[in-house]
């Protein structure tokens, strides 16, 4: 039984060392090109002791960027359980997203990576399956908090699908200015009350449409 125990150990901790010799090497501007065989150099290992771990490179990407995405969850989680109102819990979903401007480079390219429809259809059906769930718990989060806001009428009463659509697109465009190095006067506090400033905005206040 504890020889089991060691080896599931042992198996945990050489996946583990894999995953971040894997993310200390792709901390360059090719990335891609960080082979199986170049991860398992670094260690001092055979490529195929990678291999019992992970089945490509892809699969790694997708690792790294699920735990990730499973850090950020928690994170979300957890405020859901303050009991402070809409606006307040809008407010800490955008200040736990903007936090990926302070993650490692390499990160926020694997985030971003991870959602290409090509690469997706690359990862086994399980990992997939991992990764679409932790997007819908995010989903169903941020929806059941904008639902309370339009039921206590601090939000605009519109079709969920509508009302988020806005918010979502410019927090998007906002990260991926921030990812690509621009954040007004270099200030990140400032960026965030800016980006909040502009979703609470786009959720309290009536849009005017032509036709």
């Amino acid at each position: 039984m504890s020889g089991t125990s060691r080896k599931q150990r042992e198996f945990v901790r050489r996946e583990q060392d894999i995953l971040d010799t894997a993310l200390r090497l792709f901390d360059q501007e090719n990335w891609q090109a960080v082979s199986i065989e170049t991860i398992a150099n670094t260690l001092g290992i055979a490529k195929g002791t990678i291999y019992n771990h992970f089945d490509s490179k892809d699969e790694i990407y997708a690792r790294l960027a699920l735990t990730f995405f499973q850090m950020e969850n928690a994170k979300l989680q957890h405020l859901r359980h303050r009991n402070a109102d809409p606006v307040a819990q809008v407010k800490d979903i955008l200040r736990i997203f903007w936090e990926r401007v302070d993650a490692p480079p390499q990160m926020q390219r694997l985030v971003q990576y991870v959602w290409r429809k090509d690469f997706l259809e690359r990862l086994r059906p399980e990992t997939h399956a991992l990764l679409q769930e932790t997007d819908h718990v995010v989903n169903q989060t941020i929806a059941a908090i904008a639902a309370e806001g339009v039921k206590a009428g601090m939000f605009l009463d519109k079709p969920l699908p509508l009302l988020l659509f806005p918010a979502q697109a410019t927090l998007a465009g906002a990260l991926q200015l921030a990812f690509n190095g621009y954040i007004p006067d270099n200030d990140k506090n400032a960026a965030l009350e800016a980006l909040t400033d502009a979703v609470l905005a786009g959720l309290t206040c009536s849009q005017t449409t032509t036709d």
